[in-house]
């Protein structure tokens, strides 16, 4: 299970990056 848990960890890492991405771009929006 340790390749499904660093699949899940890195997949989070990469949603909030791209979430912070995201936020930066579009501040009128928060």
């Amino acid at each position: 299970m340790p390749s499904l848990l660093a699949f899940v960890c890195g997949l989070s890492v990469i949603a909030a990056a791209a979430y912070l991405l995201f936020v930066i771009r579009r501040p009128e929006n928060f």
